[in-house]
């Protein structure tokens, strides 16, 4: 399928086409581009007017396709408020392709793999591709193991005042004995 003018014109430098459909029966149709940044939805309008909006796969929450008697319909949903791609009119099969294409896509830079959950219905079908948002605990540096404190390191010196005050409050150092200590501590600190 030819891509339009304006699709092409609206690509950012190292993006390319994974897939595009188009509604059919329609003097104006909508577009669905999938390249491998984003999923880009192209509504031509009358007159040379045209409505154009993206979602990059970062901001994909769900993608959701319903499967009707001869064509469908799919919506594409972002994670913030606004970011949502509606198409009706679409062939049954190219809804498909752009749900797998859109799943082979975010794999290849997710960090873990996606899939596509499928509701068989009475008259038809869904798809479901549910993009959960990623956790990015693996690349929090670790702190490095001398800065960790071994469970057995030994008391520090106001631990070993506190200690010492212990015993003597309970009457087993002298007054005497836990000022000559206690100074012994402190000289080492």
């Amino acid at each position: 399928m030819d891509l339009p003018k304006q699709v092409h014109d609206n690509l950012t430098p190292g993006e390319s086409v994974a897939c595009c459909v188009q509604t059919s029966m329609d003097l104006n149709p909508t577009y669905i581009v999938v390249t491998n940044k984003r999923v880009v939805c192209y509504d031509k309008k009358a007159l040379g007017r045209y409505d154009l909006s993206a979602i990059p796969y970062s901001k994909i929450f769900k993608v959701i396709g319903k499967k009707g008697k001869m064509r469908g319909a799919l919506t594409i949903l972002g994670e913030e408020r606004g970011m949502v791609i509606d198409v009706e009119k679409l062939k049954n099969d190219e809804i498909l392709q752009v749900i797998e294409t859109i799943k082979n896509e975010i794999n290849k830079v997710a960090l873990e793999p996606i899939s596509i959950m499928r509701k068989k219905k009475l008259m038809g079908e869904e798809w479901h591709l549910h993009k959960p948002k990623e956790n990015l605990v693996r690349t929090v540096a670790a702190p490095a193991p001398h800065a960790m404190q071994s469970m057995d390191a030994p008391p520090t010196g106001v631990e070993q005042i506190r200690e010492l005050k212990a015993l003597l409050d309970e009457g087993l150092l002298t007054e005497e004995e836990f000022k000559q200590k206690k100074e012994e501590i402190l000289k080492r600190m």
